[in-house]
C-alpha cells in the first residue's frame, strides 16, 4: 500500500498524460455539479442567495460584460494569480511539495471569492482540480496555463448561462 504522496504523484502523473480535452471536459461535470449541489445544501439551510450566487446582483445589468469577466478576465487573472504564480513563487522559496502547492493554490482560490464558508468550501475543491490540472501538465509543451484557464472558463460558461436563464 503506497503512501498517499506517492498515490497524489500516481495521479498527476496519470492526468499529465491525459489529452488536455478529456480533463477539461472530465472537470466540467465536477466543477458545476458541486457548485449546483453546494447551492441546494445552501437553500436547504438558509444561506442568502447573494453568498451562493454571486453573479445575480449582474442579471438586469446586461449579459455582455458580465459574461466577458466570467469567461475571459476571471479565468485568465486567475490562473495567472492562483495557479502560475502561486506554483512559481513557491518553488522559489523552497517548498515544491505538490501539496503545499495544492493547499495554498486552491486556498487563495477560495479566499478570493465570496466570504461565506460554504461557498468557500465548495470553491477551494474548485480549485484543488483547476491547480491539480496544472501541475499535472506543468512541464514544457504541457500548456497547463491553457488547459487550466479553459477549464475555468467552461466552467463559469456553463454557470453563467445556467444563472441567467434559471435565476434564483
Amino acid at each position: 500500500m503506497g503512501t498517499t504522496s506517492t498515490k497524489t504523484d500516481a495521479l498527476v502523473a496519470w492526468i499529465g498524460r491525459l489529452p488536455a480535452w478529456i480533463f477539461v471536459a472530465g472537470s466540467l461535470p465536477v466543477l458545476v455539479g458541486t457548485s449546483i449541489l453546494m447551492g441546494q445544501l445552501a437553500a436547504l439551510i438558509g444561506v442568502p442567495d447573494d453568498y451562493v450566487n454571486p453573479m445575480e446582483a449582474h442579471i438586469g445589468r446586461g449579459v455582455l460584460l458580465p459574461a466577458f469577466f466570467a469567461l475571459v478576465v476571471a479565468p485568465l487573472e486567475e490562473t495567472l494569480l492562483f495557479q502560475l504564480c502561486t506554483k512559481r513563487i513557491l518553488g522559489r522559496l523552497g517548498y515544491p511539495s505538490l501539496y503545499v502547492y495544492l493547499v495554498v493554490s486552491a486556498a487563495l482560490f477560495a479566499l478570493s471569492h465570496e466570504p461565506h464558508p460554504l461557498h468557500a468550501m465548495n470553491v477551494f475543491g474548485q480549485g484543488l482540480l483547476l491547480a491539480l490540472g496544472f501541475a499535472a501538465r506543468d512541464y514544457p509543451g504541457g500548456h497547463p496555463f491553457l488547459l487550466t484557464a479553459a477549464a475555468h472558463s467552461l466552467r463559469n460558461a456553463l454557470s453563467t448561462t445556467l444563472i441567467y436563464l434559471y435565476p434564483l
